[in-house]
């Protein structure tokens, strides 16, 4: 039986994740000419980074809420690090899902960078024009505790996978109606080994200095 693909790790950055939705941090990271404003009597700074959180659910059909839900995630389960093939851990990917008509934000609470935090993988798949998910094409990110992501309607996503020393809490704010097949859809293909902690250097697989 051959081995499932294997797909790196990249870094989360809002240029990397662009085609997929939104990075939720600090622009000045990434930007450190990003516009910002001075607010709560010169005590703060406000920056906007978001596009707007609407919605595009069809308008004959029942009226969504934008919820507000508390997601704690423990750490997945990992294929172990195989030493004779310089592979790092890997997390199989079997389940994505997509929300059609909505985004769907994740921002972590309390948690903070580091290499003993916890962090998680964001694991994300253009749509083969076909309404299912390109397998082929699964492209995945190592976010750290203080990156949020926001998913793009209608994006093709895993659940979340949460790696490291322990369970993350999320705030997750998306759109519901109530109507499952519109609010979530979700498939099960694959399987793809997803490398955790690893970046493409050279064109080979390489831990990341995290």
């Amino acid at each position: 039986m051959s081995s499932p693909p294997l797909v790196p790790c990249e870094p989360l950055t809002s240029a990397s994740f662009q085609s997929f939705g939104a990075v939720i941090e600090n622009p000045q990271r990434s930007n450190p000419n990003h516009k910002v404003r001075t607010v709560n009597q010169s005590t703060a700074l406000k920056y906007r980074t978001l596009p707007s959180f609407g919605h595009d659910y069809p308008a004959s059909g029942a009226q969504p809420n934008l919820t507000t839900n508390i997601f704690v995630c423990k750490p997945r389960e990992l294929k172990p690090a195989d030493t004779a093939k310089n592979l790092p851990p890997r997390y199989v990917c079997s389940v994505l899902e997509k929300h059609p008509y909505t985004r769907q934000a994740f921002i972590p609470l309390g948690v903070k960078p580091g290499v003993e935090s916890p962090q998680y993988v964001v694991i994300v798949a253009p749509d083969d024009g076909k309404g299912k998910p390109d397998w082929s094409s699964l492209k995945a990110f190592l976010a750290d505790g203080s990156q949020g992501i926001a998913y793009g309607a209608g994006v093709w996503h895993s659940p979340m996978v949460v790696v490291g020393s322990g369970a993350i809490e999320f705030v997750c704010l998306v759109w519901e109606n109530g109507v499952d097949d519109e609010d979530t859809v979700e498939v099960r293909g694959g399987p793809v080994d997803v490398c955790v902690s690893v970046d493409v250097v050279g064109g080979s697989l390489a831990k990341a200095k995290l």
